[in-house]
């Protein structure tokens, strides 16, 4: 008969709190994905995909930003940052990789699209220090949540410049970034 009674009032407590949209809300609190910045002092806000991959004592975190524009679809733009969690450390300095550096460096690219043709892409601008930082949590098996903030910017490469169909400027300065995203063990 207690049992009985500590269920239904356990069941009684549950229901109050999810018609409340107590639990409902912690639940979307922890799915919210977001990167959003000023992009050249404009509003920037994306959709964002992430994945990560444990190298010994440290965290591969690749993360993906993009951005479709319903006005002039197909067009779309990605931002995407990989950065090298170091055990321990929650700030990083973002650079230009060589090749062989891809998965032993934090860095960035910027590229626009028009369906799969690439219209332009953008590197790391090499004379301008570009800032990350980010914090991990797991929330369970093969996943994790990284929030963090970033400032960058980037220039046109220059086999893109002299495209008619590109619509960003030359120089993107993302400030004031901020994302938070579930990452997928790859």
């Amino acid at each position: 008969m207690i049992y009985h009674f500590q269920l239904i009032t356990l069941s009684f407590i549950v229901y109050l709190f999810v018609s409340c949209g107590i639990l409902e809300h912690k639940q979307k609190t922890d799915e919210t994905q977001y990167v959003k910045a000023k992009l050249n002092d404009v509003d920037w806000i994306s959709e964002v995909r992430g994945v990560y991959r444990e190298q010994g004592d440290t965290l591969l975190v690749m993360i993906s930003a993009e951005k479709a524009h319903p006005n002039q679809w197909p067009y779309w733009e990605d931002l995407f940052l990989s950065i090298l969690v170091l055990n321990g450390r929650t700030s990083y300095i973002l650079q230009n990789p060589s090749s062989d550096e891809v998965f032993f460096t934090s860095w960035g690219f910027y590229s626009e699209m028009d369906d799969d043709v690439i219209i332009a892409s953008y590197q790391l601008e090499p004379s301008t220090t570009h800032t990350a930082s980010i914090t991990i949590a797991d929330v369970g098996k093969n996943r994790k949540i990284a929030e963090g903030s970033f400032n960058v910017t980037f220039t046109v490469l220059n086999d893109y410049r002299d495209r008619p169909d590109r619509l960003q400027d030359d120089t993107l300065r993302f400030t004031n970034g901020t994302f938070r995203v579930v990452l997928e063990a790859y």
